[in-house]
């Protein structure tokens, strides 16, 4: 048996560059939907069963019915059955059960809440969110693939993302997996992939099917399908084209982005910081801002401050203000006072 292994899709109507609605979807959406249904046909090709590691949606608040249905029909094409485990995105509270809209009848699509084994021969679990295995003393051993929603990080990683507190140490996953017999865990939540190996064990960070914006930036390491052969015990991936948010200085980065975009099949999302006189936007991109340098100057500065103030928690909140002051930021230079003098207030408050 064969698992395909996808994280953080993220599916939703997102405002900003999105458009608008078309029969209940919008543009952002519909790139979204079109990487799972690649992901989908992957799976059958490989006669893989397909899990979705977390965050199928973007929040677990009300959807709209036509994009509900939509993902439902996308997944009900897997032909060997799909498992979604519920991420922090999916749910408000414990035993949250938001995704059950996305079951079908014969059980074609299950929601995996909890820990759960998949098949009566124990070669793959998987944990939702809300679960710590730290917690659990018998049942989570000797499976071949464990398949939950959580951080990892290594000694390389910037103190703001080791404070998360749902984030684990590589180290202490290794540990656990040697002690109970597990060969593979397979990881969404954050969105960067990453894959670290030792003595015979795999521990991988998926990463976003679908990146979210520029909190995500650059070409490579989202679009991620993972797949695991429990007879082999193998992990090979695949990497599926989709929308992509970079950001560019130049005319001349700017025209290699767009060329490597198109050479990929991705659907670009590009910002362009510039000094003097504004460009136009390019042609062959889904969406362009074109933002002065001295805007970038400010938000550089803005994240120097969030990652002194050394907690994720923080780092996000600060990033959602470089983001919505992008958004509207009208005279640069006054703006950019502006901006450090809320990021300021924030921090220390």
């Amino acid at each position: 048996m064969k698992y395909a292994v996808v994280a953080d899709v993220h599916i939703w109507n997102h405002k900003r560059h999105g458009g608008a609605l078309v029969r209940g979807i919008n543009l952002r959406a519909q790139l979204c939907l079109d990487v799972l249904r690649e992901a989908v046909r992957v799976a059958n090709s490989e006669q893989a069963r397909l899990i979705v590691a977390g965050d199928l949606v973007d929040s677990a608040g009300p959807i709209q019915p036509q994009l509900a249905a939509a993902i439902r029909q996308t997944l009900v094409q897997a032909w060997q059955g799909c498992r979604i485990i519920p991420g922090n995105h999916d749910m408000t509270a414990d035993n949250d059960a938001s995704l059950e809209i996305y079951e079908t009848v014969g059980r074609n699509i299950l929601t995996a809440q909890g820990i759960n084994f998949c098949d009566q021969k124990p070669d793959i679990c998987t944990m939702s969110f809300d679960c710590d295995m730290f917690h659990d003393t018998i049942r989570i051993r000797d499976v071949g693939l464990l398949v939950g929603h959580f951080g990892v990080y290594d000694d390389t990683f910037p103190p703001y993302l080791r404070s998360s507190k749902e984030a684990k140490h590589v180290d202490v996953l290794f540990a656990y997996m040697k002690e109970r017999n597990i060969r593979c865990m397979m990881l969404g939540d954050w969105h960067g992939r990453r894959t670290w190996q030792r003595d015979g064990m795999t521990v991988m960070q998926v990463g976003a099917l679908c990146p979210t914006g520029w909190d995500n930036p650059g070409g490579l390491g989202y679009g991620t399908v993972a797949l695991w052969d429990t007879e082999t015990q193998e992990l090979t991936w695949r990497e599926l084209p989709g929308p992509r948010f970079c950001t560019v200085r130049s005319a001349d980065e700017e025209a290699q982005t767009i060329e490597e975009a198109n050479r990929r099949g991705h659907k670009l999302f590009l910002r362009r910081y510039f000094d003097g006189e504004r460009p136009v936007a390019p042609e062959g991109v889904e969406a362009y801002e074109a933002i002065p340098i001295a805007v970038e100057i400010a938000a550089t500065y803005a994240r120097a401050c969030a990652r002194e103030a050394g907690t994720i928690e923080r780092q996000v909140t600060v990033d959602a203000l470089v983001s919505e002051w992008l958004a509207s930021a009208a005279t640069p230079t006054d703006e950019a006072q502006v901006l450090q003098q809320k990021i300021k207030e924030y921090l220390g408050s």
